[in-house]
């Protein structure tokens, strides 16, 4: 499953989840549970709609055990 992790940001707290797509979490979240230790960064620059959104992917991914491979 994917590690939660929330930051808080001066009065605000947000989730890292809350930024990314439904698509690309629903992918970080196949790939652990199918056991894989690594998901590329090709594919999850190319589907983030945004630079914040791929860092969070990268972030989460590897919260989650995944390597971020080339």
């Amino acid at each position: 499953m994917i590690k939660k992790v929330s930051y808080r940001l001066e009065r605000t707290t947000f989730s890292l989840e809350e930024v990314l797509s439904d698509e690309i979490r629903y992918v970080i979240q196949r790939t652990v549970q199918e056991g894989r230790a690594a998901i590329r960064e090709g594919y999850l620059r190319r589907n983030c709609a945004s630079g914040p959104e791929f860092l969070v992917a990268c972030e989460i991914a590897e919260n989650s055990g995944l390597r971020i491979t080339p």
